[in-house]
């Protein structure tokens, strides 16, 4: 049994033999090549028939940046029925084992029709392959997605959040830029002399979609952004810091955007007008969700540094022992700590939030300066206020 394998970002399709393994990668001696270097091992997947099973499998190679089906890594998966396969950096394979493609030929497909996601347990081998009814995409003339400001497409990103940490490191990292994205693509075109608005298109393609909110971990959601919202667009910049911040947008600036969330890739859609011309472009970028793992460990780091700051090991130890007063230092390192943490974490994002300033890592710096300069005058009047502990020091 022919396996069928296609590429969706290329349109690229092959035929897989069952008499031989398939290597996919990025190196040049793979079965089948992928270009995308910085993402795709040398030898990330292979496609491999088992006889005594008679259906396909696909198998991790050991790849640095995993094989995904159904939002699941996997390491060995057989395929029985139509499978998209999710490698990193947005790349999908479909793979088809011949006779249900053959079961899926026979039935006619209406053009432009948009299929439901498949719903569990569509393969049952004692009664065979069962494909869904398509339902053709209904004619959309306003959008039923509610238009977010970005203050609102982000605490709807930290409701999803399973934990208050996770929330907090969501918050943190849309709020101020600090995201880890390895890589972003962008493409466009533009359609000359478009005389509809750009808006009814926009509408409509919105609609189709909102549909893929139906799969597993996907969501769309329409949002106002700018493109400092998408993109680092900082300009002169000195030592990390951008000269003359600190940026915020004007209400022109905003433009409105269809974010697609699948897995750890999102994909931002624009449809503007420019001039008589439309133009439409997509930006698409893989982001790993934030997780409440690493303010959690800066907290845990920052207590176990207070405790040994107000040690005998210490360099203070022997200022510590004329003054007798570990506590009171042990206390005053953890309060100065937790409260660049807490600054860091929770300030920061709220001032970015409150005063609509745009998440540029270059705003971060610059409100990051304000703070520590409000945490030195706090703290310089606490040594007022508690003079032996300030002569001490």
């Amino acid at each position: 049994m022919n396996l069928n394998l296609f590429l969706e970002q290329t349109g690229q399709s092959w035929t897989l033999r069952p008499n031989r393994e398939y290597i996919v990668g990025s190196g040049n001696d793979c079965d089948i090549p992928l270009s995308n270097v910085n993402v795709v091992s040398a030898h990330h997947l292979k496609f491999i028939f088992h006889q005594p099973s008679n259906s396909w499998h696909v198998s991790d190679l050991g790849s640095s940046n995993g094989v995904f089906i159904n939002n699941q890594r996997i390491t060995d998966y057989p395929i029985q029925i139509q499978t998209r396969i999710a490698i990193a950096g947005g790349i999908f394979l479909v793979a088809t084992p011949e006779e249900v493609r053959q079961v899926q030929s026979a039935i006619p497909t209406p053009p432009f029709y948009v299929p439901d996601p498949p719903p569990p347990n569509t393969f049952n081998q004692a009664q065979g392959f069962s494909p869904q009814p398509f339902q053709p995409p209904v004619p959309v003339t306003s959008s039923s997605l509610r238009v977010l400001t970005w203050g609102e497409y982000v605490e709807s990103q930290v409701f999803k959040a399973k934990s208050w940490w996770d929330q907090i490191a969501v918050r943190y990292f849309l709020t101020t830029g600090l995201r880890n994205t390895p890589w972003i693509t962008f493409d466009g075109y533009i359609i000359p002399n478009f005389k509809e608005s750009a808006e009814k298109i926009a509408v409509g393609i919105e609609a189709n979609l909102n549909q893929l909110k139906r799969y597993e971990d996907t969501d769309c959601q329409v949002v106002l952004l700018t493109d400092a919202h998408l993109i680092d667009t900082s300009r002169a910049v000195f030592s990390g810091i951008e000269l003359l911040a600190l940026k915020r947008a004007n209400r022109r600036d905003f433009r409105r955007f269809c974010v697609v969330y699948h897995h750890r890739i999102r994909t931002y859609v624009i449809v503007d007008n420019y001039g008589p011309d439309l133009f439409i472009g997509r930006l698409t970028r893989f982001e790993s969700q934030p997780d409440g793992f690493i303010p959690v460990v800066i907290l845990a780091v920052a207590i176990l540094i207070a405790l040994f700051m107000s040690s005998a090991f210490s360099p203070l130890s022997a200022t510590l022992s004329s003054s007798g007063s570990q506590l009171t230092v042990f206390l005053w390192v953890l309060i100065i700590i937790t409260g660049l943490w807490t600054a860091n974490y929770l300030a920061v994002p709220w001032l970015m939030q409150r005063f609509r300033i745009l998440p540029k890592p270059s705003n971060t710096m610059i409100i990051w300066l304000l703070i520590l300069g409000v945490l030195w005058i706090f703290l310089f009047l606490l040594t007022i206020l508690f003079p032996p502990f300030g002569t001490n020091y």
